[in-house]
C-alpha cells in the first residue's frame, strides 16, 4: 500500500493498493501457432486471471477501510496498440483495461453508503529498466523519472491515464495515422527488441 495525496479539489490522503503482473513465458520470436498451448494458458493465468481473482479476494477487506481507497493497475500501450509478436500481453493488458473500469462502475453502483474503493487504469508505454534494458530517451523515460509520473497521478480521480505525457502523445496518434504509418513504429520497436534479445 502506498499512502498518497488525493489530487483532487480535497486533497485528502488515500491508500493506493497496486495491481501489476507482467509475465512473458513464451518466446518473441514465434507468432502464436509456433507457441505452446500451456506457455501461452501460464501468461493468461499470470497476467489477467491471477490479478482478477486476487482483487476479488481483497475487495472485501479494502471495502473495510476508513479512508478512500484506489486500486491501480498497471497496463500497456499494447492494450491498444498493434504490436507483433506480442499477442497474449496484449490481450491481457487490455483485459486489465476493462476490469479497472467495470470494477470502478461496480464499486460507485453499490448502494450502501459512499464507497471509498476507486480504481485507476495507468496505460503505460516503454521505460528503461532493468527487465528491459533500453537507453532513456524523450519516449522512453529512466524508471525514477517514471515513477515520479506515475506516483503523481495516483488519486487523480480519472478511471484512466497515461502517467507520462510523450507516451500520450504516441496513443494520440494512433487515431489519426494511416494504418501503414502506424504500424511501422511497432514494427520498428518488435525488431529492435528481437535484436536485443538475439544479443542476450
Amino acid at each position: 500500500m502506498l499512502a498518497v495525496p488525493r489530487l483532487g479539489s480535497t486533497r485528502e490522503s488515500c491508500d493506493a493498493f497496486l495491481v501489476s503482473f507482467t509475465s512473458l513465458t513464451f518466446d518473441i520470436f514465434a507468432s502464436i501457432d509456433g507457441i505452446p498451448a500451456e506457455d501461452l494458458l501460464t501468461d493468461i493465468r499470470r497476467n489477467a486471471l491471477f490479478p482478477f481473482l486476487f482483487t476479488r479476494a481483497l475487495l472485501p477487506k479494502l471495502r473495510r477501510v476508513s479512508g478512500p481507497v484506489e486500486i491501480v493497475y498497471c497496463g500497456s500501450l499494447s492494450s491498444s496498440l498493434p504490436i507483433p509478436r506480442i499477442i497474449p500481453y496484449g490481450a491481457t493488458k487490455a483485459f486489465l483495461r476493462q476490469l479497472s473500469a467495470s470494477l470502478g462502475a461496480d464499486e460507485k453502483f453499490r448502494p450502501a453508503g459512499k464507497p471509498n474503493v476507486s480504481t485507476l487504469y495507468m496505460d503505460i508505454g516503454s521505460v528503461a529498466t532493468v527487465a528491459h534494458p533500453k537507453a532513456s530517451s524523450f519516449a522512453t523515460p529512466a524508471a525514477e523519472v517514471f515513477g515520479k509520473h506515475f506516483v503523481h497521478c495516483i488519486g487523480c480521480g480519472l478511471p484512466s491515464i497515461m502517467p507520462y505525457w510523450p507516451h500520450a502523445i504516441l496513443r494520440g496518434l494512433v487515431d489519426v495515422l494511416p494504418e501503414s504509418t502506424l504500424l511501422s513504429t511497432p514494427f520498428k520497436a518488435m525488431d529492435e527488441e528481437l535484436a536485443m534479445s538475439k544479443k542476450n
